[in-house]
């Protein structure tokens, strides 16, 4: 909600499509309903999410958003 993105489109997040730096999400067009990248503005709060994902030294997970159950 605080991305107005697509519940799928969050749960499928990569670490990789995200740049803290620039504070953008990139979402690539294959994974899109519209088929064309998309590139998200990530607001204090969203990033602070990504950050917090990004630094927890308990997800070594490909996904920003691990199953608790599975790595899938």
């Amino acid at each position: 909600m605080i991305t107005a993105s697509r519940t799928g489109e969050v749960l499928g997040a990569t670490r990789d499509e995200f740049d803290v730096d620039a504070a953008t999400w990139r979402i690539a067009g294959s994974r899109m309903k519209a088929g064309e990248e998309h590139v998200v503005y990530l607001s204090p709060p969203a990033l602070a999410i990504v950050r917090q994902q990004l630094d927890n030294p308990s997800n070594l997970s490909h996904w920003l958003f691990p199953s608790p159950v599975g790595d899938g």
